[in-house]
């Protein structure tokens, strides 16, 4: 059997704690105890975090070729299925009322097309290990809908009775790039990322 030249988990900033400005070794999967269970016992955003970091604790704790761990922040992109940020820009621009928890937490992001190139320059390198790619910017939820507005010249309606925004996460979530900007990447700005798939949601 051919043995690997290595593999290249897609994981999350989700192993991180809830927080500004995490570093890769904020997470260190050689020290953490996964506990096997069932794909349906991994339940909502705990069970997701537990299952990120379940797989690469055992990835890196057993594998005998090199691993490496992707730590995607939020994707976001002309083809996001999810449709996470065109619900807000719908919302501004319709004039539908929504609820954002916290205005002042923060978020980190990904052009979906950076990402999969980012996967394949990867592929093509000798690194090992886990690794934030990413904006280097974050952006808070109020920073974001205050751009939507400029953007669409529309006012956000916002209060408890409207729908929830699919960004009212427990707390902040943002990474630090500074890691994957000295092996030789970048990535487009927050800003012009942002303003480009807000346009085009309009």
């Amino acid at each position: 059997m051919e043995k690997f030249k290595s593999i290249f988990f897609t994981s999350s900033q989700a192993v991180y704690d809830f927080g500004t400005n995490q570093l890769e070794e904020s997470f260190n999967p050689s020290h953490y105890q996964p506990v096997l269970k069932s794909r349906r016992d991994y339940i909502g955003y705990a069970g997701y975090q537990e299952a990120k970091r379940a797989a690469e604790a055992i990835l890196f704790q057993n594998a005998n070729f090199p691993v490496v761990a992707v730590r995607f922040p939020i994707i976001i992109g002309k083809d996001d299925y999810t449709n996470r940020l065109h619900f807000h820009v719908e919302h501004v621009k319709e004039g539908k009322p929504m609820f954002i928890e916290h205005l002042n937490f923060r978020y980190s992001f990904i052009d979906s097309g950076e990402a999969a190139s980012f996967l394949l320059s990867m592929a093509n390198s000798d690194y090992q290990g886990p690794v934030n790619p990413g904006c280097e910017e974050d952006i808070s939820l109020g920073e974001l809908i205050g751009l939507i507005e400029n953007l669409t010249g529309t006012e956000a309606k916002l209060n408890k009775d409207g729908n929830p925004s699919p960004y009212n996460f427990p707390g902040s979530w943002s990474v630090n790039t500074s890691f994957v900007q000295s092996l030789g990447f970048s990535f487009t700005s927050l800003d012009k990322l942002l303003k480009k798939l807000i346009i085009r949601y309009s």
